[in-house]
């Protein structure tokens, strides 16, 4: 086997980490803001802007936990930001039992190759 073949295992493995990792956080963060939701009186314009800081503390710590060279962190963090944004879609329209594409939009997906980008370049300064 030669190194290119390796390297691009390492590549999937390392963006199927950072999948695994976030989705959890995703969770985690969701259902801490649940709860505050139930016992505190938000209005509706905040759940836009914590869904928006949700997603992105999940992009940053998958990256940064889940990328364990750094060898092409940039494009993986590119390719693993479009992939949660399509992942965390799919699961929770499976939560709530429809599929609503008009909720999922095209900044969306350029949010998360951004965020995804720039996470895997800041991972990077971790080894």
């Amino acid at each position: 086997m030669d190194a290119a073949a390796v390297n691009k295992g390492g590549a999937v493995k390392d963006v199927i980490k950072a999948l695994i990792l976030s989705v959890i956080i995703s969770i985690i963060l969701i259902l801490i803001f649940a709860l505050m939701v139930k016992y505190a009186d938000f209005s509706e314009g905040v759940i836009k802007p914590v869904n928006i800081g949700i997603k992105t503390i999940s992009i940053f710590l998958g990256c940064l936990l889940g990328f364990g060279t750094a060898k092409m962190n940039f494009l993986k963090g590119i390719i693993f930001g479009l992939l949660y944004i399509l992942l965390s879609f799919l699961i929770f329209s499976a939560l709530s039992q429809k599929i609503d594409f008009s909720v999922m939009s095209f900044w969306d997906i350029v949010f998360g190759v951004a965020v995804g980008g720039i996470s895997g370049i800041i991972a990077n300064l971790k080894g």
